[in-house]
């Protein structure tokens, strides 16, 4: 892997040549601030904050999401994403985290917004309209780094519209009851994406 070590470490300088490799690390820069988020390097055009980073074709009306970064900490015992290695499903929530907003698809980021669609779409059988779904956690204890987990997209084989997207109810520590999204995808059996 080019700009990488054995331990499939992509260092900040060659994130804008890299491809895409399962379970590489892709690190961010050194300059201490926002600049050092490495993944709007590797992948042109995404945002450098939140966990739904999107890439929006606004050509057409209505816009549509053409591609999605899901990013996780991985490490949120509230909002548990994970990834079920020997099964290839990736469970990850919305971005209505918080108690307060009564609308859960209102949120900054919109990511409420794109699950409700790519799902939606997934059930009317609009698959065109599906963007890839990318997967990335945050490596702990290494500033801006982050791993890459898999090509994923909506849905599991078994579970149908009323459990692969599901809305739960989160209480917050003064009983403040507020709705956000269970989503359940499928990570392909792709070891490496390439950059073109």
């Amino acid at each position: 892997m080019e700009g990488s070590s054995s331990q499939n470490v992509v260092k900040f300088e060659a994130l804008e040549n890299a491809d895409l490799h399962i379970d590489a690390i892709y690190l961010g820069g050194s300059a201490g601030n926002i600049s050092d988020e490495p993944l709007n390097k590797l992948v042109p055009g995404l945002s450098n904050a939140g966990g739904f980073r999107q890439i929006v074709k606004v050509a057409n009306k209505p816009k549509r999401v053409r591609l999605c970064a899901l990013v996780s900490s991985g490490s949120d015992p509230d909002w548990p994403d994970n990834l079920d290695q020997e099964r290839g499903i990736y469970t990850y929530y919305g971005d209505n985290r918080k108690a307060g907003n009564h609308d859960m698809h209102s949120t900054s980021r919109g990511g409420n917004v794109i699950l409700r669609d790519a799902f939606a779409n997934l059930h009317t059988n609009k698959r065109e309209l599906i963007p890839p779904f990318l997967i990335f956690e945050k490596e702990p204890m290494r500033g801006f780094a982050y791993k890459f987990k898999g090509l994923a997209v909506p849905g599991v084989n078994g579970l149908g519209p009323s459990e692969d997207l599901v809305a739960i109810w989160k209480s917050d520590a003064n009983n403040n009851r507020f709705l956000n999204y269970r989503s359940r995808f499928t990570v392909l059996n792709v070891e490496s994406i390439s950059r073109s």
